[in-house]
């Protein structure tokens, strides 16, 4: 079995600062910052790919469009190890999601085989994010442009994945940065365990990789206890098992 990594890039410069606040607030809901990486532009998502490589561990990326990175930027999350996917906010209809899909594939020169979803519903988190989350919806968008699968945001981890009409669906995910979800007896020994008996997708953002400890010291721990597969292994492993 395995680990699977799964990474959304909701922000491309985070929260450290007010003058970072400031470019992520512009670039995410008006997309008029220039997309450099002397002004930090994707520098959390870079740090933690680096580490990653270094120590062999495959991760998928999933880039919202106003997160996309520059052709400079793109081999930090497109070789033989890290691969790339759609963060869907567009989602109110099939014309809106497809245009979004069209985007990202012009700017990052190939078609996404999976996407996610940005937001699980309760908040409208930039000028042009839907909200609704409603993976029915979702899948039936994957199954009409062709994409290979899409990860749910819930949380129960252990649920199982499906397929539909060559749509794979993972329903729920572990969330490394938001550990309080499972309880105040959780430990992270619980999933090195379960990922030796079941494939488990985590899911973890790269600004809280750079800005809480907590997060990248996890984050070791595991790389130091665990074997990662790729998000196309896990799906796979699921589906057989």
């Amino acid at each position: 079995m395995g680990l699977a990594i799964r990474i959304d890039i909701d922000n491309p410069f985070g929260y450290a600062t007010r003058y970072r606040r400031l470019l992520n607030r512009l670039a995410i809901n008006y997309g008029i910052v220039p997309k450099m990486k002397e002004l930090g532009y994707l520098d959390n998502s870079i740090k933690l790919s680096q580490r990653l490589c270094d120590s062999g561990v495959p991760a998928t990326w999933f880039f919202r469009t106003v997160s996309i990175p520059t052709k400079g930027l793109l081999p930090y999350f497109s070789n033989n190890s890290q691969t790339m996917g759609l963060h869907a906010e567009q989602t109110v209809s099939l014309g809106s999601f497809t245009k979004e899909v069209e985007h990202w594939q012009k700017k990052c020169g190939t078609k996404p085989k999976g996407f996610t979803k940005h937001g699980s519903g309760e908040l409208k988190l930039s000028r042009k994010h839907d909200p609704a989350y409603a993976p029915k919806q979702l899948i039936e968008y994957g199954k009409k442009l062709g994409i290979g699968y899409f990860l749910g945001n819930g949380h129960n981890f252990q649920d199982a994945f499906s397929e539909h009409d060559g749509v794979i669906f993972a329903p729920s995910v572990f969330w490394l940065d938001r550990k309080t979800l499972y309880g105040d007896t959780f430990s992270l020994e619980s999933i090195v365990e379960e990922s030796n008996i079941r494939p488990i997708i985590m899911l973890f953002h790269p600004v809280w990789y750079g800005q809480r400890q907590e997060v990248s010291e996890d984050l070791e721990y595991l790389i130091s206890k665990c074997e990662f597969s790729t998000i196309d292994e896990v799906l796979k492993e699921g589906l057989q098992s």
